[in-house]
């Protein structure tokens, strides 16, 4: 039974040239609420909370250097973000969202 149709998009292809991994650091057990800020950006598409020195991990793309640094900027201005470490990732070499079952 077929429950859900998808695309894939190449974001590459929209203009989106810039793929963040954006480490966060969490105070006051407060990660959930957190997460939920942050996944209410278009630029967003994945969310995590992980185990580790992090407590979220965010994938997110750009279409400027720019629009990353307002959203980097407008992660740490966050009550209870304690520190960010953002990645750029200068080639993709597998994004595949779909799981084979």
């Amino acid at each position: 039974m077929i429950k859900k149709y998808t695309v894939q998009v190449d974001h590459e292809r929209l203009g989106y040239e810039l793929t963040a991994i954006t480490e966060i650091t969490v105070s006051g057990g407060m990660t959930l609420e957190v997460g939920e800020k942050i996944a209410a950006y278009p630029e967003t598409i994945a969310l995590y909370n992980v185990t580790g020195a992090s407590d979220i991990m965010v994938i997110a793309k750009f279409k400027t250097r720019q629009k990353l640094s307002d959203f980097t900027k407008n992660i740490t201005k966050m009550p209870h973000v304690e520190r960010t470490e953002t990645h750029l990732v200068l080639n993709t070499l597998k994004e595949n969202h779909s799981l084979l079952v």
